[in-house]
């Protein structure tokens, strides 16, 4: 969708994911449970670099 305003396109799919996430996140911090900054999805370990 475009803003008639600015001409910047606004993608709503997206915008309401990142609200239902931020409403999850707010929610589980109420319960006293810990939300780590990459939502769990961040993988630990060493990669091993090309030479």
């Amino acid at each position: 969708m475009e803003c008639p305003a600015c001409h910047t396109q606004h993608d709503r799919d997206i915008n309401a994911a990142l609200n239902i996430k931020h409403q999850g996140i707010i929610e589980l911090k109420a319960e006293g449970l810990s939300v780590s900054a990459h939502g769990g999805l961040r993988k630990s370990g060493t990669s091993s670099a090309a030479a």
